[in-house]
């Protein structure tokens, strides 16, 4: 079992964060669509910020976390900015699936984006230890 989680853990994430950047980015741009996409009850515990904000939130992470993944091993800082996206994925994530728990209990959308916090949660812990052990050797 130790042989196959270690090969789990050597596995690269950039496929990962690539799906995670690009859900975040369809996000962002569905919320920016005309019309009001966060006024059903499931969305209640959204009121802390317009939807509008929310777009621009999501849009903007979204597009940083794909650069990042794009760019990395261009640019010095890349894997700084791709655990940055990560941080963005957990929190993001974690809201949405708190937020539509709050909102509505156990649902399809709690649990999708639990599983969605828990994958960034992932990419957050393998690129900080990998660029952690670069920096003491």
């Amino acid at each position: 079992m130790k042989p196959l989680l270690l090969w789990i853990w050597h596995l690269d994430t950039r496929l990962t964060e690539i799906v995670l950047g690009s859900v975040s980015l369809a996000r962002g741009v569905t919320l920016a669509l005309p019309g009001d996409m966060m006024t059903a009850d499931a969305y209640r515990a959204f009121d802390l910020l317009p939807e509008s904000a929310w777009a621009v939130l999501f849009t903007a992470f979204g597009l940083a976390q794909l650069a990042a993944v794009v760019i990395n091993g261009r640019w010095r800082r890349s894997p700084a900015i791709r655990a940055t996206g990560a941080i963005f994925g957990v929190w993001s994530f974690t809201a949405l699936t708190t937020g539509f728990v709050v909102s509505g209990g156990l649902s399809l959308a709690s649990c999708q984006y639990g599983i969605l916090a828990f994958w960034s949660a992932y990419c957050l812990i393998n690129i900080s230890s990998k660029t952690a052990r670069r920096l003491h050797v």
